[in-house]
């Protein structure tokens, strides 16, 4: 659950040449973090602390990485929707026709029913990869969760509940096929490692050495879906359209 805002203040940081603004939220935590949100950067600091300079001063690095990587998704390395990896040619039409295959979308961008259709169709081929991932891990790992959802979650590819529940986003659709399969197996791992810790990050290595570089990749597809999937993924179509006029039919 999210702590409450207690006081919060505005503030830029010079990296790369450029002024990145950011927010400071103090919140009833134990240990400042930093965060990146829809590419604002957000500080959150315990009562305690007094001033988040200390901390980006230590944390520069990452945030220069963190914006740089958010740069290049932005841009979107090609431009356009991608769909398990793939780009997708976007055009209008009269009917819905989705043909991965061809690397081919048909809708009309003005029909609320067929975007709910779409979603629909993308949810379940997206389900099915993961169900087939979290029983083949599973039966590796010997981890099991009680409960798989799909759902069209703001700012996180995945999560897993105390309960069991492990939560995937919808935009995971966009994702090619190993990155989904590292975010199964990396929410399963969650069930026996709730926190990021030594650990957590063992496991992970033995199933992706390379984890770091594909936290980097799930890095860029976030900010490319942000300007290219918004009017998809995004939790109000039409207002994702008018804020991202290139993201619909090119």
């Amino acid at each position: 659950m999210k702590s409450r805002v207690l006081r919060s203040s505005t503030g830029s940081l010079r990296v790369g040449g450029e002024e990145l603004p950011y927010r400071v939220e103090w919140r009833r935590v134990k240990y400042p973090r930093l965060e990146f949100k829809s590419g604002e950067l957000l500080v959150i600091l315990p009562p305690t602390c007094e001033s988040e300079g200390p901390l980006l001063e230590e944390k520069k690095a990452w945030v220069l990485e963190k914006h740089r990587l958010i740069k290049e998704g932005l841009e979107g390395a090609g431009g356009g929707l991608r769909l398990f990896g793939e780009p997708i040619r976007v055009r209008e039409g009269g009917g819905l026709t989705l043909d991965l295959e061809k690397g081919e979308l048909v809708y009309n961008p003005g029909d609320e029913i067929h975007l709910e259709r779409l979603r629909g169709m993308l949810r379940r081929r997206l389900e099915e990869r993961i169900r087939g991932r979290v029983e083949e891990l599973g039966g590796i790992t010997g981890l099991r969760p009680s409960r798989i959802c799909i759902r069209r979650q703001r700012s996180k590819w995945a999560s897993c509940s105390s309960s069991g529940t492990l939560s995937f986003n919808l935009r995971m659709v966009s994702l090619p096929p190993r990155l989904i399969d590292y975010v199964v197996l990396h929410e399963l791992l969650h069930l026996k490692h709730p926190r990021h810790d030594r650990e957590f990050w063992g496991e992970v290595g033995r199933f992706f050495p390379d984890y770091r570089d594909l936290e980097r990749e799930l890095l860029r597809y976030w900010f490319s879906t942000e300007r290219w999937g918004a009017w998809l993924f995004g939790p109000k179509a039409s207002q994702a359209r008018a804020q991202n006029p290139g993201s619909g039919v090119p």
